[in-house]
């Protein structure tokens, strides 16, 4: 999905809302907004405030919980991203929005606003860590711990969205002093885009130019690879570090700034679900190093541009390469294999109607969404339609003579129902791949009773508190709505199938 984006500024701004969000990981696709935090602020002071808690769908690891301090039970009682979000997006309304490395937030609020079916998320943002970097480019690092320490600004509570925001709010008005104090004029600093790059090759591995902007997220920084990269060649995608002013490192260090995370199904020094890069990174973070762990397309939005590159490959077909950690996809060896996706995406579309028939399922209950190069199956909310959980995805994959589907899924789904054959994501623990080359009986199994499990258990975000069969339901000791499905919403069902009569 391309994301039409509001524009990304570099100005002080008068009146504006800070945000900062908590997520259980990198990637908006498969990740989760836990907390969401915003400021107004009207003529240089903060006129009102925003703060939630999200209850995700799934529990959180032991390492968000270290790295943030929420905790699963701080989230069972918290309201669903699709309550939280509307509130959200009415705070802010169509204020210009400042962040911390905003980029992030931003992608997360918008590819949640599409899933909830709410209005486009194009607010104008200005990013302070940009800024920073123009203001304060002897400093070696710029993370928002950095900023704050070096103007000597106390955050009440550290990788907590409240406590960012505020954070975020006296480090912008640091900067405007400081830039004022050193004549510094953001205006002379235009947002550049990465140049086109066409027929890189490995031997090419120096910057072809030298007029860097210094306020690139990636310049001066070091960045290493692990993984497959889905759209290019790891070469190239060192290329462009280059190409911002970066350096490339072939392991994890103290000095590594980014570790960038491709496909890693088929790495044979996985340590459990994670490679050996994935895991000196984390424990580096923990120990208090400037280093971020992003996937692959996460880095995509770190280079501007992205879309002018002229790759040798098809943007329709992306090559799945495997350079060093001794990757080697599994569906490279042998013969070329194909699969043909229309099919399967047939076959996904047929199990959804009869599942839904056999479940007695209301109209629209399954929506599936075509994007560019991939469909997601949903089960929407029974009152307002909107598309609340996410059953699998299904992916065009392949290269040269190979095409083949990936069908991808919640891991924690996925052992619900017993599932073989499923790889778990290295970049992802909590998601699990199938890469299909031919349909099998096998195969079809697994995904019929994916699609029927998560229909089966799906409990609405969205709540009601009963119908006008209250007493009627109370003496037959169950529900007696004639829509099933919708009165899975009513929380007086919940309590009475907990043995509770409240009138």
């Amino acid at each position: 999905m391309e994301r039409i984006k509001g524009k990304s500024l570099l100005l002080f701004p008068a009146d504006y809302c800070i945000i900062d969000i908590e997520t259980t990981g990198l990637d908006p696709a498969y990740c989760e907004i836990i907390e969401i935090a915003a400021l107004r602020i009207r003529n240089g002071g903060i006129s009102a405030q925003f703060s939630a808690l999200v209850k995700p769908s799934e529990p959180i690891d032991s390492f968000i919980t270290e790295l943030t301090g929420i905790t699963n039970d701080m989230l069972k009682d918290a309201s669903p991203l699709s309550d939280v979000l509307p509130a959200f997006r009415s705070f802010v309304g169509s204020d210009l929005l400042v962040g911390h490395n905003v980029h992030f937030d931003i992608n997360f609020l918008y590819d949640g606003s599409e899933q909830l079916c709410l209005s486009r998320f194009h607010n104008n943002f200005i990013d302070t860590m940009r800024i920073a970097r123009i203001v304060l480019p002897e400093l070696p690092h710029h993370r928002l711990k950095d900023l704050a320490g070096h103007y000597q600004i106390i955050n009440p509570q550290e990788h907590r969205a409240d406590g960012d925001c505020l954070t975020t709010f006296e480090l912008l008005k640091c900067l405007q002093a400081d830039a004022e104090f050193k004549q510094i004029d953001l205006s002379q600093y235009p947002l550049k885009k990465s140049n086109s790059h066409k027929g890189l090759r490995a031997k090419d591995l120096s910057a072809q130019t030298s007029d860097f902007d210094e306020s690139h997220p990636l310049y001066r920084k070091m960045c290493v690879f692990t993984g497959a990269l889905s759209k290019m060649k790891r070469e190239e995608a060192m290329q462009l570090v280059l190409n911002a002013g970066g350096q490339c490192g072939d392991n994890v260090t103290q000095k590594t700034d980014y570790l960038i995370v491709g496909n890693t199904e088929y790495c044979s020094n996985m340590h459990g679900s994670k490679t050996g890069k994935m895991k000196k990174a984390e424990g580096l973070i923990l120990k208090g190093y400037d280093l971020t762990i992003i996937s692959e397309f996460v880095f995509y939005d770190l280079i501007e541009g992205y879309s002018c590159i002229d790759s040798e490959y098809s943007k329709d077909e992306p090559v799945l390469s495997a350079q060093d950690d001794s990757c080697a996809s599994a569906e490279t060896a042998g013969e070329n294999v194909s699969v043909d996706y229309d099919q399967l995406v047939r076959l996904i579309v047929e199990m959804m109607n009869k599942t839904a028939r056999e479940l007695n399922a209301p109209d629209g209950f399954f929506d599936l969404v075509e994007n560019q190069k991939s469909h997601s199956l949903w089960i929407v909310e029974p009152m307002t339609r909107a598309r609340s959980q996410m059953v699998l995805t299904v992916e065009k994959r392949g290269k040269a003579g190979q095409k083949y589907g990936r069908i991808s899924a919640k891991k924690a789904l996925l052992d619900k129902i017993k599932a073989q054959h499923f790889t778990v994501s290295g970049s992802d623990p909590m998601i699990a791949y199938l890469d299909i080359t031919e349909i099998k009986a096998k195969y079809t199994d697994q995904l019929r009773k994916l699609i029927q499990y998560s229909a089966e258990n799906f409990t609405p975000s969205e709540r009601f508190g009963c119908c006008h069969l209250y007493r009627e339901c109370s003496a037959a000791g169950k529900c007696l709505h004639s829509d099933l499905f919708y009165a899975r919403a009513c929380w007086y069902r919940k309590n009475l199938e907990d043995g509770k009569i409240f009138y």
